[in-house]
Parts: structure tokens; sequence; C-alpha cells
């Protein structure tokens, strides 16, 4: 059996997985909407939505992808300003 304290942290873990899981969805299909190919889009989207829900840091990968993309993320709304100070 889990103490109430290990059973409170994987509640955590669990509901923020599913807010980016969640997230990363609508940031795709935003993305998508304004013509980022399915495999960066959904690339993009799990950059910021963990980004949102934890404050990682995008892949090196991401990053390039984030510079190459900026003006369709900002036209879905999903610009973060300490993302790109980041990249």
């Amino acid at each position: 059996m889990q103490s109430p304290l290990a059973s409170s942290h994987s509640n955590t873990v669990n509901q923020t997985f599913a807010s980016v899981r969640t997230r990363g969805i609508l940031y795709c299909q935003k993305l998508m909407h304004q013509g980022v190919a399915y495999g960066d889009a959904r690339s993009l989207a799990s950059a910021i939505a963990k980004f949102d829900a934890t404050g990682r840091s995008p892949s090196e990968r991401q990053r390039r992808l984030i510079m190459q993309y900026s003006a369709q993320i900002c036209r879905a709304h999903l610009w973060r300003s300490q993302l790109l100070l980041e990249c």
C-alpha cells in the first residue's frame, strides 16, 4: 500500500501527464491549422505543452523547429516569450 504522500505525488504526476497530453493534442491541431506539417506540429506541440506544464526546455531539434515556425506558432497563439529566450 502506498503512503499518502506517495499517492499524492503519483496523482500529481498523472495530472501533469494528462495536462501535457491534452494540451499537446490541442496545440498540434492549432499548428496544423496554420500549415505546419503533422510531424513538426506534433514535436512543437509537445515542446510547448511540456514547457507550459513543467517549464521543461525544448530539445535542440525542437528549438530549431521553434525558430523555423515562429510565425505559425505566433498565429496559433502559442508563443511563449520565455521559450523564445531559451531558443
